[in-house]
Parts: C-alpha cells; sequence; structure tokens
C-alpha cells in the first residue's frame, strides 16, 4: 500500500501500463505493414496491366492491319497469334461474334510470379 506521502508509480502500474504501450505499438506495426503490402500488390497489378495493355495492342494493331472483311477465324487467329509470338509467356484465343468483322479476343498470360491473367477485348477487322 502507499503512504500518503510516496509519490510515482507501484511497480504493477508501470507493468500495466507498459503492456498497453505494446498492444498500441503492435496495432500500429500492423496497420502499417498491411498498408505497405496493399501499395506493393496494387504497384504489381498496374505493372500487370499495363503489360495486358501492350499485348492487347499489339494484336489489335496486327488484326486491324493484316485482316480483313471476310477473313476466317483461323486466319485472325494466326494473325494474332504471330502478333505476340515474341511474348513467350502469352497466349490469344480468337472467337468470331455474330456481328460480321468482329472478333472477341481474350489474352491469357503468366506474370513475373507465373499468375495467369485473363483479358478480353474486341476487334474489328478492315472493311
Amino acid at each position: 500500500m502507499k503512504n500518503k506521502k510516496q509519490a510515482g508509480f507501484s511497480l504493477v502500474e508501470a507493468i500495466v501500463a507498459l503492456c498497453i504501450l505494446a498492444i498500441a505499438i503492435a496495432a500500429i506495426s500492423t496497420i502499417a505493414y498491411v498498408s505497405l503490402k496493399g501499395s506493393a500488390n496494387s504497384d504489381f497489378s498496374e505493372e500487370s496491366s499495363e503489360t495486358a495493355v501492350t499485348y492487347m495492342s499489339e494484336v489489335r494493331m496486327a488484326i486491324h492491319d493484316q485482316c480483313h472483311s471476310g477473313d476466317s477465324e483461323q486466319k485472325v487467329q494466326q494473325v494474332a497469334t504471330a502478333a505476340i509470338r515474341d511474348y513467350g509467356t502469352a497466349e490469344v484465343v480468337i472467337k468470331a461474334t455474330e456481328t460480321p468483322n468482329l472478333f472477341e479476343v481474350r489474352l491469357n498470360y503468366k506474370n513475373k510470379d507465373n499468375v495467369k491473367k485473363i483479358f478480353y477485348s474486341q476487334v474489328a477487322t478492315m472493311p
């Protein structure tokens, strides 16, 4: 027990205060870690999207430049595949739509961590 003349904290009060401080620091550290991890994932996702846009641009440009009205789905597939041949982890799948000269493009590729990404687009051939 404390006398009325004693000043300061008891050992139990100091330990309780340190425990509360440790819990607060652990919570703040966890929040900072999660925030940094989310930021890194965002950068990685942005890089993956930029890569997909590049691949898809190559495919769309090749189809637009080299394919013409009435070309078969197989012809468009060959042109699209040739456009991304140098991108070893990418593959493109072409599917004709009900609209003449309009094709669906599905681009599959694996990013640096070998995670498969799939992007879709549509492209029209030249009339």
